[in-house]
This record gives C-alpha cells, sequence and structure tokens, in this order.
C-alpha cells in the first residue's frame, strides 16, 4: 500500500516527452484519514501534461494521511508513452514507477495487489516492478536517511 501521511508529500506523474495528439487518462482513488480518525473516500480524474509532471495525490492536511486506493493511466495517444510514477517529498523526487505504455494500454496499481499493465483488450500485460521497492511501504517521516 501506499500511504502520504505528511503534509509535504504528493504523489505525481511525468511523461518523458510531449504527446502527440492526446493526454493521458489518470483516475485515483483514495482515502482521507484526519486527525479525528474520520474517514472519506474519494475518486479524481486528470490528464497528463506533457513533460510537467501532475499531481496525482495531493498531500493530506496538517495531522492526516491519504492511502492510495487505485490509479490508472490509460494512454489515449497515437504514440507510445513512457511514464513516470513519482513521489514528491517537500521537491526530493523518489521515482516509484515508471515504464512504456503503448498506445491503448493502462498502468495500474490496486492497494494489496500493486502496479501492473493492460493492453487494448484488458488482458494483464505484465507486472510492474516498483523502481524505489516503494509500492508497499508505509511512507513515513523522516524521509533523509530512512531505511526502505
Amino acid at each position: 500500500m501506499l500511504i502520504l501521511n505528511t503534509s509535504t508529500r504528493s504523489l505525481q506523474a511525468l511523461l518523458s516527452g510531449a504527446v502527440t495528439t492526446n493526454q493521458l487518462v489518470c483516475v485515483v482513488s483514495y482515502t482521507n484519514w484526519t486527525q479525528s480518525q474520520v474517514e472519506s473516500k474519494n475518486t479524481t480524474q486528470l490528464l497528463t501534461n506533457n513533460t510537467t509532471a501532475v499531481t496525482l495525490l495531493a498531500s493530506p492536511v496538517a495531522g492526516g494521511r491519504r492511502l492510495l486506493q487505485s490509479l490508472s493511466i490509460y494512454n489515449a495517444d497515437t504514440v507510445n508513452a513512457t511514464v513516470t510514477v513519482r513521489l514528491n517529498d517537500n521537491g526530493t523526487f523518489r521515482n516509484i514507477v515508471g515504464l512504456i505504455l503503448l498506445t491503448t494500454e493502462t498502468l495500474h496499481y490496486i492497494a494489496g495487489t500493486g502496479w501492473y499493465s493492460t493492453d487494448s483488450s484488458g488482458n494483464i500485460k505484465s507486472s510492474v516492478a516498483s523502481l524505489d521497492s516503494l509500492s508497499d511501504v508505509i511512507l513515513t517521516s523522516p524521509a533523509t536517511g530512512a531505511t526502505l
């Protein structure tokens, strides 16, 4: 699972190059916890922005936590796209996963399952190894000098 538990951490996506025709479509489902343990489930959708990082999951409020439940990034472009999902820890970036998505392929993350991609027919194409082995790590403060 991936939990953002400080107000300085967010999850971002970026592409290695500009799209040809269409930005990639991102859908994120997550759960919020506040200091009073109030839980809310949310879903958001957004588009990539070429080589500029977009925030998939914003940082939680101070004292709160956000648990990533699921994430999908669909390549709606007419050419292949190299996608990186990374943790932004107050300006320190850690790549979590990166891969080339063929047109109409999708990168998925499901809590408890991990990362995988599907082809245009929805068939599982591959399991995706995390670049920093963070896919099932609760990210806690401080990140500097932490052994993960």
